[in-house]
């Protein structure tokens, strides 16, 4: 039980650093108008991962689930709107509980 506890933090640490590092090293890079053009579109680019992942499930039962479908649609009108992505998860985690918890 402790190699697992010990692997799991070894990774931990291992993540951190290689993401502090590149956001230090980005801190300090002018990005060029392409760059910013092309990260503007990654956030939408991992939104449309998730909904798509949990829609097009090859180990569902079901075609389409009906809280899924209401939890995929609130979220992308969150984000539709707002265009914040952390907003519009959290947004989409609050409706998932809810739907499958309370509703269905």
């Amino acid at each position: 039980m402790f190699d697992q506890w010990l692997l799991i933090v070894l990774m931990g640490v291992l993540v951190f650093s290689i993401r502090y590092i590149g956001l230090e090293w980005l801190g300090r890079v002018t990005l060029s108008p392409f760059a910013k053009l092309y990260f503007q579109y990654v956030p939408i680019a991992i939104l449309t991962t998730f909904l798509a992942q949990q829609v097009l499930n090859p180990s569902s039962t079901a075609i389409l689930s009906v809280p899924t479908l209401l939890v995929c649609l609130s979220t992308g009108i969150v984000y539709f709107f707002t265009n914040h992505f952390l907003l519009s998860v959290i947004i989409g985690v609050i409706c998932g509980i809810v739907f499958r918890t309370l509703l269905f």
